[in-house]
């Protein structure tokens, strides 16, 4: 594990392993400005958000990982940082911090890990519904309020996560 984790990047899919919020990371996707490239909880586990961990450093309990999306898509390539509101959203241009990784468990049968992430100033990545109402699929449909992936937002809770390579 720790050749794979330290000395390398890698690309894996990310779930929220946290009992009630159990599920598939994934993105917002809209045409209104604002309103797409967040990253959010979905129940199940289709539309698996894949991410790359760019690997910088590590100290004694943690690895610092660059973040960006995975090759494809709309996102790319684009690297993920926190809105000036808290939120975990993909920015082409802007400048993004790096991220902490503290493996809590390592199978290495399942090639899977699962972890805490905070962000560069120690801040643990938790999950909100105070986010932005996402537009209706489709004509006639209600509009849905996504779980949003933050950091420092009064009244989230904090998640852990589970990484597949």
């Amino acid at each position: 594990m720790d050749d794979l984790l330290k000395a390398g990047s890698f690309t894996a899919k990310v779930y929220c392993d946290t009992p009630g919020y159990l599920g598939a990371l994934s993105h917002t996707s809209s045409g209104e400005p604002g309103q797409s490239g967040w990253l959010v909880r979905r129940g199940g586990s289709g539309g698996t958000l894949e991410l790359c961990f760019n690997y910088l450093e590590h100290t004694a309990d943690r690895i610092h990982y660059r973040i960006t999306a995975a090759p494809g898509g709309d996102y790319g390539g684009a690297g993920l940082g926190v809105s000036a509101r808290g939120y975990l959203g993909f920015y082409h241009l802007a400048s993004v911090g790096f991220w902490k990784v503290e493996v809590l468990e390592y199978d290495e049968q399942a090639q899977a890990f699962s972890f805490s992430w905070r962000d560069q100033w120690g801040h643990r990545v938790s999950i909100t519904q105070e986010g932005l109402t996402l537009k209706p699929a489709y004509p006639g449909a209600r509009p849905t309020i996504a779980q949003y992936l933050c950091i420092g937002r009064e009244g989230a809770w904090p998640l852990q996560f589970r990484a597949e390579l």
